[in-house]
């Protein structure tokens, strides 16, 4: 019988983990990747080489967002904090919440949904729309991810019960680690099936897809119990099952890559893509499972690279996914001639992306450096 362990993945200062920090820096630079480069994989530039360096990106940083909510439930689950809930829950709207509703209010007017919202009839279905798109979907599309957090965090007092609760109720004669691993393989059928339905068009991909929880709750919830499914992941995950899992994600990709750029598969003028169902695609879905576990056997294995660019931006991720869409739109897409000089230098797709992580960052540590500039002339 398995117990639960009393040690850590960790050392306290975990937040400020190499290799968390860079992880989270890889992955908002491939989320700002996946939003700039994703624009150019349309029919309007379909077959150049700006549509080919995009696509290339937009698929390999499919498991951005899947690596997100994993280290979202990671961080949530490793900290030694236990607050009230009151105080929780008033720490998340600090943290998380705010800075979304500014973000959004900027957006609504800098991306020019106000139009939209302008064109209802009723202040009745222009509250609804506020509601839906705030709550559920974002003001601008690409914020679907903090309401999908926000929901994360609301249940994550549960879920982190969860398992106690059915060990004790239900299964005394297995481990708590079982229990976990059991829970976990239930939430990832769900997590397949949802994936599935959305993908072949029995629900609608863009409301239970992408901005749901429940779809979205097997890579948190391992994260959240990481320390309870170690053991059982350290018995299994060597540099064997690593390198193979890793083998399986490049595998899928490079099978995705070569089917989305043949124009019998998608279509001359892209007819035929399913570009728009990034997170329900069988494949895509596989592939993200496998650089995942990979991931995973970082953690397991304490990997700990050396401090690098990434591990700047791990911290501000936040602040980048919430501004990098205004950024691109002011300075980018609203540019003609710089557009033209994307489609002239492909590279541009991951190198501008890289900018933009640069400059909200600095942006950031501004405030910061201001203040400290202040403390020291006052002292």
């Amino acid at each position: 019988m398995k117990q639960g362990h009393s040690g850590s993945t960790f050392p306290p200062n975990l937040e400020r983990n190499v290799y968390i920090d860079t992880l989270r820096g890889l992955a908002i630079w491939g989320v700002v990747c996946v939003h700039f480069a994703g624009s150019f994989v349309s029919e309007e530039y379909a077959w150049t080489p700006t549509f080919y360096a995009g696509l290339t990106l937009n698929l390999f940083f499919s498991f951005a967002v899947p690596l997100f909510v994993f280290l979202s439930g990671l961080l949530a689950g490793l900290s030694r904090k236990q607050p009230r809930l009151a105080t929780y829950y008033l720490g998340r709207f600090r943290r998380i919440v705010l800075p979304y509703l500014v973000a959004s209010l900027a957006a609504f007017f800098v991306m020019n949904h106000h139009a939209e919202w302008q064109e209802l009839s009723t202040g009745i279905e222009r509250f609804q729309w506020i509601v839906y798109h705030l709550g559920w979907v974002g003001i601008e599309p690409t914020f679907y991810f903090i309401p999908l957090v926000i929901q994360l965090y609301l249940i994550l007092p549960l879920l982190r019960a969860l398992p106690k609760f059915i060990h004790k109720r239900f299964g005394a004669k297995i481990g708590i680690d079982d229990t976990v691993a059991n829970i976990a393989f239930v939430l990832l059928i769900v997590h397949v099936l949802i994936g599935l339905l959305c993908y072949f068009d029995r629900l609608d991909y863009y409301h239970w897809g992408r901005p749901f929880a429940l779809f979205w709750l097997f890579y948190f919830f391992v994260g959240l119990h990481f320390d309870s499914l170690r053991s059982i992941l350290a018995e299994r995950i060597g540099l064997v099952v690593i390198s193979m899992s890793g083998l399986v994600g490049i595998s899928v990709f490079g099978f995705l890559l070569t089917n989305s750029m043949d124009p019998n598969i998608v279509g001359v003028r892209l007819e035929n893509n399913e570009f728009d169902k990034a997170y329900v695609r069988p494949a895509i879905m596989l592939m993200n499972l496998a650089f995942i576990l990979v991931i995973s056997g970082g953690i397991v294995r304490r990997w700990q690279p050396p401090p690098n660019v990434f591990t700047k931006f791990g911290p501000a991720s936040l602040a980048i996914y919430l501004w990098h869409i205004m950024l691109i739109y002011v300075c980018i897409w609203s540019r003609p001639s710089t557009m033209q000089s994307v489609t002239l230098v492909p590279e541009l797709l991951a190198i501008i992306p890289l900018c933009v992580c640069f400059i909200l960052f600095w942006l950031g540590q501004t405030p910061k450096f201001l203040a400290t500039k202040f403390r020291l002339r006052n002292q």
